[in-house]
């Protein structure tokens, strides 16, 4: 069963919406959260009204991430479940790559260059 499978049933299980991919962006609402904070929090901002943000996120259940979000916007949160998969995608057409993803010697694709794979044995071997 795959994430947006999951993500369903559990907006279903939760009375939540569900909101699948490719997500709905809006600028307006994504400037309202930084990249760090949505990236951290593994939200995504999917709308606004005049005093609530629809917030696409992994985890619904996270009421930590709901409080932090209001208590920052000024507005009322309205989770809607999105699948993991959708909100790194959504998040990086929104903010951009994550640059914390980004590793020396490894392309987007997730393959090692042998140039890094060498420095990395290297390195490990002169591991303590």
């Amino acid at each position: 069963m795959d994430d947006e499978t999951v993500a369903r049933c559990l907006a279903l299980q939760l009375g939540l919406a569900f909101a699948p991919a490719p997500l709905p962006l809006d600028a307006d609402a994504t400037g309202l959260i930084s990249a760090d904070m949505a990236r951290e929090r593994r939200v995504l901002p999917l709308g606004r009204g005049d005093r609530s943000l629809r917030l696409g996120m992994a985890d619904p259940l996270d009421l930590e991430t709901v409080d932090d979000v209001q208590f920052r916007t000024g507005r009322r949160v309205e989770p809607v479940v999105v699948s993991p998969s959708a909100v790194l995608r959504g998040q990086e057409i929104a903010y951009g790559p994550d640059p914390a993803r980004q590793t020396l010697g490894r392309p987007k694709d997730g393959v090692v260059t042998p140039k890094a794979r060498r420095a990395l044995e290297k390195a490990a071997g002169a591991a303590p």
